[in-house]
């Protein structure tokens, strides 16, 4: 199991997914990337193949969690998401 967050602080449930997976016989590791920068994700990737032979199942659950309201929200925040919304949807 490949875990990975823009911070270290997001991969908390994640790593405790990949202990649980590592408790059965499986295997995981993390790695911190933003998923706007697609030279990162792929380093990642390649790591982790380079660990672990190969990649069998990919789930992107990319996403900005906002707790204002629409009308609150700053140019800078709205665009962190239209920026991880745009690199997903053009993958």
């Amino acid at each position: 199991m490949l875990a990975s967050d823009i911070n270290t602080s997001g991969l908390g449930e994640s790593l405790e997914l990949a202990k649980a997976a590592a408790d059965h016989g499986g295997s995981a590791t993390s790695c911190v990337v933003s998923v706007t920068d697609e030279a990162a994700v792929r380093r990642c990737v390649a790591d982790f193949v380079a660990e672990y032979g190969k990649l069998d199942v990919l789930i992107n659950m990319a996403g900005v969690l906002q707790s204002s309201h629409t009308t609150e929200t700053s140019l800078a925040d709205f665009m962190a998401i239209v920026e991880v919304i745009e690199n997903y949807h053009n993958e």
